[in-house]
């Protein structure tokens, strides 16, 4: 809503939206929303505004996809280098009927669901009262305030300043079944009848409490030949980070543990400063030629103390001592030419990335993290007619220590990254369009790539030796494919509209994706292609309350393609060579559908 301009310089606004689900995949369904609210000042050359803006969300959890098996329920593993069992040929059809049935194994609530004798079987998660545990959520609360001024100063000069905090507290609790009690440093407890408790079921509890201040300032000036604009940005980004233990299973060690309360195994607090000053110069050294330099200075302090949430093998605590700063120079240069429908450019640039909190504390597979750096090279045509558009841009990305996905993942799902020292991206992104008839119309895109590792070592811990002694398999690998990185995309877009009727035929195809650096089809996500319809009827009225009717509704996924987005990995060697693996895949939601209603006065 809006009031519109109250007194000829006020403007009050808002707005707010839920979602509410009972989930595709077991164990999803939540509750989400946002709110915002905002007030506007405007005067002769001066604006200010103070917006408020909201979310929340109490969602389910099932991170850990469908597991690929047969359809008694068996994990398929690769079991020798020549890919015997066929992974991804035995595994579609199971994958597919558990897509459709909508179950997985997700321990989420459930310790195993599997597929056996026409049906499904589960193996619930139950408290030691005998009540299910149907509880697991993640629950995050965040309120943003922004306070910020544009200042007109004159034709040429124009000023804005920005002011903002953030506070955001989220949490999730799960259920952990048979536990060892080393992994949250609990020592092995005698009970009282003279045995020893190694491991127990647990409800976790963890999650973090965060505030962000920040400070943003621009001024520009433009004029007939030049655009000049500079700034800077600073913030503070903190947060503590905690982990409680808020069941036990065993009665005994809950009476030890728990007596006063919910039981602290993770504490860590960091703090994460960003400083970084910036001026863009374009220039039109013809008619048709414009130049353009841009220059970034980013300064980066990142510190993190406490403990983590693994423990040493002899229990003790995994302190956290880290204090890392990063100052980056991210430059940026090229041409444009302009000259009737024809617009040709290229341009250089190069960018730094810092690593994440994860690549420090829970990526320890691999060596110690080192900052992404980044070359990109960039040169486009396009071309616009009454009829007919179309445009080609080249890229080529030369990474230094690329952060990549490994396939792996922490034990909250989050997809882990490591340094990759040399490696590349390069492609061709085409698109088309043209008005076949006065009311219909053709668009579409095609991303073309190849993405590739010049040189990596891939860490495979928890591996066993012919002699079941546990050691960690280094494989190298030469110029093999980067996970998750298809090599083919397109889009096709065909739209009829007349008078206030619009309907949309828009289709999608991706090609595979690798669910590590190894460029194994045993371990990737099969190519899908996916098509949705979306349909439109706008009226519009006159002389009454309502300025304007729309009626619309999007059906997604028509022809109810079983396919994955994403999924990961997991691996490991045993008798020396002999390398096991599994799949899982996060489902994608067959056809769906949604009808809308807005109305305008």
């Amino acid at each position: 809503f809006s009031t519109g301009l109250i007194g000829k310089h006020l403007i009050f606004d808002g707005a707010y939206n839920e979602t509410n689900t009972d989930g595709y995949v077991h164990g999803t369904a939540g509750r989400s929303g946002s709110y915002y609210g905002g007030l506007t000042w405007l005067g002769d050359n001066f604006r200010l505004s103070y917006k408020n803006i909201g979310n929340f969300e109490k969602t389910g959890q099932a991170w850990n996809g469908v597991i690929a098996g047969d359809y008694d329920g068996n994990v398929l593993w690769e079991t020798d280098a020549d890919g015997n069992p066929a992974i991804p040929a035995i595994a579609s059809a199971t994958y597919g009927k558990l897509h459709e049935l909508g179950y997985g194994k997700l321990n989420s609530l459930v310790e195993w669901i599997e597929y056996k004798d026409g049906g499904l079987t589960a193996t619930p998660y139950r408290m030691k009262d005998g009540t299910l545990w149907d509880k697991t959520t993640d629950n995050f609360w965040q309120n943003h305030n922004i306070l910020s001024g544009v200042w007109q100063i004159n034709n040429r000069w124009t000023s804005t300043a920005t002011l903002h905090y953030t506070y955001g507290y989220g949490y999730y609790k799960e259920f952990k079944y048979n536990n060892k009690l080393s992994k949250y440093g609990l020592p092995n407890l005698t009970l009282s009848d003279g045995s020893t408790l190694k491991k127990s079921d647990f409800v976790r509890k963890k999650g973090l409490d965060q505030n962000l201040y920040g400070l943003i300032w621009n001024a520009n000036y433009k004029d007939e030949r030049w655009d000049v604009i500079g700034g800077v940005n600073a913030q503070q980004f903190n947060s503590n980070h905690f982990g409680y233990l808020t069941y036990m299973g065993n009665d005994e060690l809950a009476a030890k543990y728990l007596g006063s309360g919910d039981y602290k195994y993770y504490d860590s607090d960091a703090t994460k400063n960003d400083v970084s000053a910036y001026i863009k110069v374009a220039s039109k050294l013809t008619e048709q030629l414009e130049a353009f330099v841009d220059f970034q200075f980013r300064h980066v302090g990142y510190t993190t103390d406490g403990y983590n949430d693994k423990y040493n093998s002899d229990l003790s605590k995994n302190m956290l001592d880290i204090d890392k700063k990063y100052d980056f120079l991210n430059p940026k240069a090229g041409f444009i030419y302009s000259s009737g429908n024809h617009r040709a450019y290229v341009s250089v640039a190069e960018s730094h990335r810092e690593p994440e909190r994860n690549n420090f504390t829970d990526n320890s597979t691999y060596p110690a993290p080192r900052a992404e750096e980044v070359t990109d090279y960039e040169l486009g045509y396009e071309f616009s007619g009454n009829l007919f558009h179309a445009g080609v841009n080249l890229y080529y990305m030369d990474y230094t220590d690329q952060f990549v996905q490994t396939g792996e993942t922490s034990d909250i799902g989050e997809a882990l990254t490591t340094n990759i020292k040399d490696s590349y991206r390069m492609g061709v992104e085409l698109t088309a369009g043209a008005d076949i008839m006065p009311w219909l119309t053709i668009d579409g895109n095609l991303a073309l790539s190849k993405n590739k590792i010049k040189d990596f070592d891939e860490y495979i811990g928890g591996s066993y030796t012919a002699d079941w002694e546990e050691t960690t398999v280094v494989n190298h690998y030469d110029n093999s494919t980067l996970a998750y990185s298809p090599s083919a995309v397109g889009n096709i877009f065909l739209t009829a509209h007349y008078k206030g009727a619009r309907a949309t035929w828009h289709t999608q195809g991706v090609s595979r994706q690798y669910l590590d650096n190894s460029e194994s089809k045993a371990r990737s996500i099969p190519g899908y292609g996916v098509s949705n319809i979306s349909l439109n009827y706008t009226m519009k009225f006159a002389g009454c309350g309502v300025k304007e009717l729309e009626l619309g509704l999007n059906m997604s996924n028509i022809f109810n393609r079983h396919y994955a987005q994403s999924g990961f990995v997991w691996y490991q060697y045993c008798l020396g060579d002999q390398r096991f693996s599994h799949n899982a895949y996060i489902p994608s939601a067959g056809f769906t559908m949604l009808g809308s209603m807005t109305v305008k006065f």
